[in-house]
């Protein structure tokens, strides 16, 4: 892990990762294996989420809270993305991050919420120029393929909810062979393949 995140990798973890040895037992020296070392932060305290959830203040102003799990970390080496608002742990460190070599690790000490984790995820990945597929609901899996028979999205529904794909460009979909264009809603558990630059020409 370490030496793919020197080449320029991104490692969002925790909380609850490295926190047991090959033979599954607790580390000794430390909540975490090898965590602390590589992200630069000690591992103060962890509480459990039930029955409490902890108000969590992001380095941008938002506030919301954490869920879960909450580990109260203290930035040694690292630069501090979010802290504890209230409770026990409050004014330690819920979210940071240590830049590496060409990459970095974003150590979670709480599960954020959806909200956040997506603005998060979002920021991190324009950094790396890793972009959102296509503009679509948040309930919807939408992945880019191309190859020698062309390029597209599939898209699938996973919660059981009407979604919509905006597309950037004209397209059909393989499944049906209805031409899209624009947005296009797709049905709960829906499934549409659409392939750009092409449409059926019906007489």
């Amino acid at each position: 892990i370490m030496g793919w995140v020197e080449g320029g990798g991104t490692w969002v973890v925790g909380p609850l990762s490295d926190i047991r040895t090959l033979e599954a037992t607790k580390y000794q020296h430390a909540p975490y294996g090898h965590l602390e070392d590589w992200a630069g932060i000690t591992c103060r305290y962890e509480l459990p989420g039930d029955p409490q959830d902890y108000a969590v203040h992001w380095s941008d102003g938002r506030s919301a809270l954490g869920s879960t799990w909450y580990d109260g970390l203290e930035a040694n080496n690292a630069e501090v993305l979010a802290s504890y608002a209230e409770g026990p742990l409050a004014g330690l460190a819920a979210v940071t991050r240590r830049r590496i070599g060409k990459g970095q690790i974003v150590v979670l000490g709480t599960l954020p919420g959806a909200t956040e984790l997506s603005a998060l995820l979002s920021e991190l990945g324009k950094e790396v120029d890793v972009l959102p597929a296509s503009e679509a609901s948040a309930n919807l899996l939408v992945a880019p393929r191309s190859g020698a028979g062309g390029r597209g999205v599939v898209s699938v529904e996973l919660e059981h909810k009407p979604a919509m794909l905006r597309l950037p460009e004209p397209a059909v979909d393989l499944l049906t062979g209805e031409n899209c264009t624009d947005e296009v809603c797709i049905a709960p558990y829906g499934v549409r393949v659409l392939q750009f630059g092409y449409q059926v020409h019906t007489p």
